[in-house]
């Protein structure tokens, strides 16, 4: 029987949401789960049982950056508080464009 080419530190599972979707080797190849890939059986036969090879998560960390609409309607709000209180409030122009943008906010 030959001698495999690799050990099973050469090997990295990827795995996204829970499943695995590949198989990194430390020469930079990505090996399919396929059984009949020469590449994926050597490895199989390394880590038959699937214990020895180390497995890394590589699931996207969720969005949590806020929409442009949430970011507009904040932009929104602070103008208004901030315009409230001030001369410039009253001024006929600026409240024609403090009513466009807030109608282009609501859109």
């Amino acid at each position: 029987m030959d001698e495999p080419r690799f050990k099973p530190e050469d090997y990295e599972v990827l795995v996204e949401a829970g499943q695995e979707i590949c198989i990194r080797r430390s020469d930079g190849a990505s090996i399919p789960l396929c059984p009949g890939n020469r590449d994926y059986d050597e490895y199989c036969k390394i880590d038959p049982d699937g214990t020895l090879v180390s497995r890394r998560d590589i699931t996207p960390a969720p969005d949590t950056r806020p929409s442009k609409d949430q970011i507009i309607a904040a932009l929104v709000e602070q103008v208004e508080a901030l315009t409230a209180a001030t001369a410039i409030a009253k001024v006929p122009a600026f409240q024609e464009i403090t009513k466009d943008v807030t109608e282009a906010a609501e859109k």
